[in-house]
């Protein structure tokens, strides 16, 4: 009788302590999604091709593109600003180029790669049916990853990395504040700009000027 009264004992503690760690389970699963965030998906399986600029390509968010290339690649992942929306008519002049033209990053507030649209058109055209022709992205406003290049250089990489896998700069330019790698490939020029008081890339900027 006592033996059969302990095995009940002990088989509703064992429950009891089952229950109590699914339920632990389920209160962590639920705290886990309510701290996700959300924010735009960094890769979509695309390779580059080569592992040098001779490419001539750019990754943007995961997706390869070669240089120079349609604004409407790119604008469900980076969007004009408001001021430069269809709704104000901003136009770009024909055969010509409108600089200084900030795109939001989707997911990532307050971030923005700046570019310059070229239109190939002989007529002015909004900016949807322009070419990106140069683009520049900085540690101080956009997160590394966003723009990457051929063997993974982005945001943040050194510059031992730079030269190892390009090579020797074209040009160095030296400054008060930092210094620059200059690399002309074809008709694009790329830069990549370095702080003395920060670690890693600061800033890319690539301009093709063909047309």
């Amino acid at each position: 009788m006592k033996k059969s009264f302990v095995k009940t004992v002990c088989g509703i503690v064992l429950a009891g302590a089952m229950l109590a760690a699914t339920g632990c389970g389920n209160t962590s699963s639920s705290a886990s999604a309510n701290n996700s965030t959300t924010v735009v998906e960094e890769s979509n399986g695309e390779q580059f091709e080569a592992t040098s600029l001779e490419a001539n390509q750019v990754m943007i968010l995961g997706k390869v593109l070669d240089i120079p290339f349609n604004y409407s690649k790119i604008s469900k992942q980076l969007s004009l600003r408001e001021e430069m929306t269809e709704k104000f008519n901003v136009k770009v002049p024909a055969r010509g180029t409108l600089g200084n033209v900030f795109l939001d990053v989707a997911g990532y507030e307050g971030s923005y790669v700046e570019v310059t649209l070229q239109n190939t058109y002989t007529t002015d055209e909004l900016p949807k049916l322009c070419n990106v022709s140069a683009i520049k992205v900085s540690a101080e406003h956009c997160p590394a990853n966003v723009v990457t290049l051929p063997s993974g250089i982005t945001i943040g990489s050194s510059a031992y990395q730079i030269t190892g896998q390009y090579g020797d700069p074209d040009k160095t330019i030296d400054e008060k504040t930092g210094f620059q790698y200059v690399y002309e490939v074809g008709d694009v020029t790329y830069t990549f700009a370095f702080d003395t008081d920060k670690d890693g890339l600061q800033a890319i900027e690539i301009v093709y000027s063909g047309n």
